[in-house]
């Protein structure tokens, strides 16, 4: 089977979600084919092909702002592939992959990931927004199957216009094989609480930061902060204003993963923004997958990353006081008691959550279209 995979922009770090299904399942000739795509990660092996010429020499913010020159070059690109079928991520930019569709016959696919069917839940206001509509309205008419990453985004694309009968969710997996618990359960000498993502009013930072400055009171702990984003100078006030809190910066896969597997709470204080909520939150997944139990704010697809009570818990978004209870409910428990929510967190994802059982849904999908 040929699968072309077909995206608008990726750069390899950080953004693996695109690729990690061609990676996996390796019985599919597969490639990945993009507007502008830049790869610094050796370990991927699926090809990867932009349409804007330019990497080495021109800077991605650049070839970035001449993409829509090279719309039928990438069409042309994926429909010389031959594939037997075509998995678009976003439905924003896809209409180069709907008309390799129509060319080449093949059943067309597209994984909806958020920002795409917000913008479509009001008319657009700009060029941009009335070119990325045309987009969404070529997915809605072409699309043989549309994957929204939650039940979540799934009513949201129903509300967007999306025809409820070419949509099935599909949840994004996780490579348990790479996000593992460490050998023994860490061993804090204070209690260690971790978030990684954009430092940003979406991710619920100022929350985040009263919630952890209210837990204090009551447990003596760490806040770790890892990542960048427009509320990066609260947070470093924040660090120095509070000895508790520590911010880290942005970090590799491999750090983040090892950050995981050492703290013994993982947060994610995801909230309104703009009219937009957490579409899924892999985050908390791949915590879990290290055996850290976690904390989400129920906003958006968020709080159908975990087992509610079983593997974390979820405290009212927009809330410190809410955030702060539900972390506090926690480190509260007995270490026993604690090492084995961890413990169930990982077989969640194990079992409901892995790439592996993504793959083979998605395998499956493939095949029903055939």
């Amino acid at each position: 089977m040929r699968v072309a995979y077909t995206i608008g922009i990726l750069r390899v770090p950080p953004t693996y979600f695109a690729i990690q299904h061609a990676e996996k399942l390796k019985t599919n000739i597969s490639a990945l084919f993009g507007l502008v795509v830049e790869k610094n990660d050796d370990s991927i092996k699926i090809p990867l092909i932009s349409a804007v010429p330019g990497e080495g020499v021109l800077s991605f913010r650049k070839r970035e702002y001449i993409e829509p020159l090279f719309l039928g070059r990438m069409s042309r690109q994926i429909t010389a592939f031959h594939p037997d079928i075509i998995h678009q991520h976003f439905a924003t930019w896809a209409i180069p992959a709907t008309k390799a569709a129509k060319k080449t016959g093949a059943p067309l696919l597209v994984t909806l990931h958020g920002a795409d069917v917000f913008m479509q839940l009001h008319p657009p206001r700009t060029l941009m927004g009335r070119w990325h509509q045309k987009n969404y309205l070529a997915v809605k008419k072409e699309a043989n199957k549309i994957l929204p990453v939650s039940r979540y985004l799934a009513d949201k694309a129903i509300e967007s216009g999306l025809p409820a009968s070419k949509i099935e969710v599909h949840y994004q997996g996780i490579d348990t094989d790479f996000f593992t618990p460490p050998p023994t359960p860490s061993k804090n000498e204070i209690p260690t609480v971790l978030h990684v993502g954009a430092l940003s009013l979406a991710k619920g930072i100022p929350t985040l930061i009263k919630a952890s400055n209210i837990l204090k009171r009551t447990i003596p702990h760490k806040l770790l902060l890892v990542g960048d984003g427009s509320l990066k100078p609260e947070v470093l006030q924040a660090q120095q204003q509070y000895s508790h809190i520590c911010y880290l910066g942005a970090r590799n896969r491999e750090q983040v993963r090892d950050m995981m597997q050492k703290s013994d709470l993982f947060v994610l204080a995801t909230q309104q923004h703009q009219g937009r909520e957490e579409a899924a939150g892999l985050v908390t997944l791949e915590a879990q997958a290290c055996g850290t139990p976690v904390v989400i704010n129920r906003s958006g697809g968020a709080v159908e990353m975990l087992s509610e009570d079983v593997t974390g818990f979820t405290a009212e978004r927009e809330n410190p006081e809410s955030l702060a209870h539900q972390m506090q409910k926690f480190l509260s428990l007995d270490r026993a008691s604690q090492i084995e929510m961890g413990k169930k967190a990982r077989e969640f994802v194990l079992n409901e959550r892995s790439l592996d059982s993504s793959c083979q849904r998605l395998l499956s999908m493939y095949h029903s279209l055939l």
